[in-house]
């Protein structure tokens, strides 16, 4: 039995000499000797066996398999659980390698190998999913089972959002693409490019797609018209134009698209309009904060004002009723969302107000939204 082969690499520091160990890769015959582990009689020896199969890769699954025609229940058991481990270890060649070698197993006829293999092939999707949550959150991703994006209509979603907190490299998002169940992603930020895109493509359950302050072009669009599922497609504050439609357009599954804070002219809303069905909301960026509560067909007055925007920042209150804004009168809420909208975001407006039946003036800086 040959022991772990150590290379001592030597350099010079301020302090003297130091060694820096590396473990060089498992030889078959450790390999081997893991595998043999797994049904040792003491838990730690096992334990120990079975993390160190896993780690070792693709090298281990040839030996797993002769050890698991070979040796008893425990070497099966365990080993079919590191097959599992390595078909969600996100390299593709030994996820592939992995996964032929359960389905290999669980094609036998009635045994307890087949029975553990089948139910290791079950959970693999679920399982990959975790995997890959749990590497996005290492790396900086925001996950939020329920998650509410402002003005959709679509309830919690079980969202991603990969933002300014990222840490990782335009390759790792491959792991976006293990997510069976998400329904929402966002990219924010000026680092997002074009293909960071391309990740999301194979999502099957991906219903909204938020886009913000992002260095995408149009082109870099393409990969939403895979998205079968897909409802809801926010775009805000980027430098996208008329070039965007010809993609947007092939989202013909969308019921809806946000387009606040880009360079989409009239002309391209109207082309836009008249390829798809989706409701097309079009907005130069400033945002407010309030909600309305209906009086008559006409009349309103403020119901809620959001925490933290400009609306609650310049001191409007529940109960106030807007009588201009921008010099403009303002009729129901609709007019003042029009006005509003013609605006871009930080852009300073006087209003007057009419609270508890005296007329106050306010000064407004607006805001973005979110």
């Amino acid at each position: 039995m040959r022991l772990p082969t150590i290379v001592l690499i030597l350099f010079l520091s301020g302090s003297g000499v130091a060694a820096v160990a590396q473990d060089a890769s498992p030889t078959p015959e450790q390999i081997e000797r893991w595998v043999q582990e797994l049904g040792a009689e003491r838990f730690t020896k096992r334990d120990a066996a079975t993390t160190s199969l896993i780690e070792t890769g693709a090298a281990a699954i040839e030996p797993l398999m002769a050890g698991i025609a070979q040796h008893g229940l425990e070497v099966t058991t365990r080993g079919i659980y590191v097959l599992q481990q390595l078909a969600v270890a996100g390299d593709e060649a030994t996820e592939t390698s992995a996964r032929s070698s359960l389905e290999k197993i669980a094609a036998a006829r009635v045994t307890a190998a087949a029975l553990h293999a089948r139910d290791a092939l079950d959970k693999l999707d679920t399982l990959r999913q975790q995997h890959a949550l749990d590497e996005l959150q290492r790396l900086g991703a925001l996950v939020d089972r329920n998650r509410e994006e402002l003005s959709s209509l679509l309830g919690p979603l079980f969202a991603i959002e990969i933002n300014s907190n990222w840490r990782g490299k335009a390759g790792d998002l491959k792991w976006l693409e293990f997510l069976q169940d998400v329904q929402q992603v966002s990219f924010v930020g000026p680092q997002v490019e074009d293909d960071w895109l391309a990740h999301i493509a194979s999502m099957p359950s991906v219903q909204l797609v938020k886009i913000k302050r992002a260095n995408i072009t149009g082109a870099g669009l393409a990969p939403l018209k895979t998205l079968e599922q897909l409802k809801f497609i926010r775009l805000m504050y980027m430098d996208i134009g008329d070039d965007a439609v010809i993609h947007l357009a092939r989202c013909q599954r969308a019921a809806r698209m946000d387009l606040y804070g880009t360079k989409l002219t009239r002309d391209g809303e109207a082309q836009l309009r008249q390829a798809v069905a989706a409701k097309i909301d079009r907005r130069r960026g400033a945002f407010l904060g309030i909600s309305p509560l209906p009086i008559d067909n006409v009349a309103w007055e403020v119901d809620r004002v959001t925490t933290g925007t400009a609306a609650d920042k310049a001191g409007i209150r529940p109960g106030d009723v807007f009588v201009t804004y921008d010099t403009k009168k303002v009729g129901d809420f609709t007019s003042l969302t029009a006005l509003i909208a013609e605006h871009d975001a930080g852009h300073i407006v006087d209003v007057t107000l009419r609270r508890n039946g005296e007329i106050i003036e306010r000064r407004i800086q607006l805001g973005e939204w979110d």
